[in-house]
């Protein structure tokens, strides 16, 4: 944004930014999704998302690995006693509890977190958007391809990039518009729809829109921020003719002064 901006500018571009992040926020499953496309590794948003998460590319990936797909290596079964499977809650427990434990430290777990940050680490370190282009761009495939040798990333990518973007058929079960038009609204205007829509999709559903009152001290609020705006305009207009007419006057000096100085040598 410029300095020079107008203010309403500057404002609008701020709503605007404001809109898109809640309605598109920037979440781990999205980070991983761009991480496993290797066109999109350096892009300045995925940099300052691991600034703010204080960690790294290779540290994210491997917990969206572990977090998303890792099973336990230990079954956990039943505690049962030699007449049959009579065991109290308290004694399934503290064996959960110890199977837990024993998976958490066991070299097994241990051998496939280190597994899976080397994964991540050659991912990084061997993957370039050159090597999309004999798939025509297509990243699953890129994956299904490297199945053998990175199967951890493998997994991750088939569950996480397998997922639409966008959706037609649920787009229309969960509209707004869908749920406002039914058998008893059909007849609503379609300027009226329009309003209920954009009424729905950009109210602040907070405590101070409670109360009739408190709607009304913000509407009398945004009405005095409008009129602040409004002068705000109306003030740099005034500027802008002022700054004009002073050129033109300079632009006068200068051409009598021009003039003058002629005549003199005449």
């Amino acid at each position: 944004m410029g300095d020079d901006e107008p203010l309403v500018i500057r404002r609008l571009k701020n709503n605007m930014l404001a809109g898109l992040e809640s309605r598109f926020p920037l979440t781990d499953v999205v980070v991983a999704a761009t991480l496993l496309d290797c066109r999109f590794h350096g892009i300045n948003e995925i940099e300052e998302f691991m600034k703010t998460k204080g960690t790294t590319k290779v540290s994210f990936l491997a917990s969206m690995v572990r977090s998303r797909l890792m099973t336990e290596d230990i079954p956990q079964n039943k505690i049962t006693d030699s007449a049959g499977e009579v065991g109290t809650s308290s004694s399934v427990n503290a064996a959960n509890f110890l199977l837990d434990l024993a998976r958490k430290h066991s070299a097994t777990q241990q051998d496939a977190e280190s597994a899976v940050e080397n994964e991540c680490w050659t991912y990084f370190a061997t993957a370039s958007p050159e090597h999309l282009q004999p798939y025509g761009g297509d990243v699953l495939q890129y994956w299904r391809d490297k199945k053998t040798c990175m199967p951890s990333l493998y997994a991750l990518a088939r569950s996480i990039l397998n997922i639409p973007a966008t959706s037609t058929p649920s787009e229309r079960v969960f509209s707004t518009a869908g749920l406002v038009i039914t058998a008893k609204r059909s007849r609503l205007n379609p300027i009226r729809v329009n309003r209920i829509v954009f009424i729905h999709d950009n109210y602040l559903k907070e405590s101070k829109y409670s109360t009739v009152t408190a709607l009304q001290s913000q509407l009398n609020s945004l009405r005095l921020q409008q009129q602040q705006l409004e002068d705000t305009c109306a003030r740099e207009a005034e500027l802008r003719e002022v700054a004009s007419n002073e050129r033109k006057i300079r632009n006068e000096i200068a051409k009598i002064h021009r003039e003058g100085s002629t005549q003199a040598w005449a």
